[in-house]
């Protein structure tokens, strides 16, 4: 009777780790973390905060906080600030578009550039101008260089479903347990 109960709960314990791995499996392919490096992003985003990206190549708006590849850059974090269609003006220190004025954002006084932004183009910046390389000096991105949406919480005005501006805590424990943490917290409803 002793073997019987132990080879159920080996049994389940089996049946425990495929489904955990097979949720780990399914999580990667979608979502992806990602440390931010700079203070490009601040107050938005901090140096070194890590943020859960939620892999996805359709559908990206204004505003949306996307990560993405740059050869000079490496991985960069941005905020979108003109899509397809739109025309970026940087003139008199200012940032337009579309001829209304980017509030927050400034570039060089002697700059003067239009962006008119083709099929699968973003120009995008950093929330922090003073401390950002962004579109203001390497130009539009293309969409196929972006890997993915940031899930973030932006001054209790929810961007996107999930608030991941992980405490020193879950820092420590390195990406594979962040990933159960945050599993676990979506799961429980604690992050929608």
């Amino acid at each position: 009777m002793r073997q019987d109960s132990r080879k159920t709960i080996n049994k389940y314990k089996i049946i425990i780790y495929i489904l955990l791995i097979g949720i780990v499996l399914v999580f990667c392919s979608k979502f992806q973390i990602t440390r931010v490096s700079g203070q490009s992003m601040e107050p938005t985003l901090r140096n070194r905060q890590i943020v859960l990206v939620e892999k996805c190549k359709e559908k990206y708006e204004t505003n949306n906080i996307i990560t993405f590849t740059n050869n000079n850059y490496g991985v960069c974090v941005k905020r979108i600030k003109g899509v397809s269609g739109d025309t970026i003006e940087l003139k008199n220190g200012k940032i337009y578009r579309n001829g209304i004025e980017l509030s927050g954002y400034v570039c060089d006084e002697k700059s003067t550039q239009t962006f008119i932004l083709k099929e699968n183009e973003f120009f995008v910046l950093g929330d922090n101008a003073n401390e950002s390389i962004d579109s203001r000096l390497y130009g539009p991105i293309n969409v196929s260089d972006v890997i993915g949406k940031v899930l973030v919480k932006d001054n209790n005005k929810t961007i996107k479903k999930v608030d991941l501006i992980v405490n020193e805590d879950v820092k420590k424990l390195g990406y594979f347990k962040t990933i159960l943490v945050t599993l676990k917290d979506i799961l429980l409803g604690n992050m929608i």
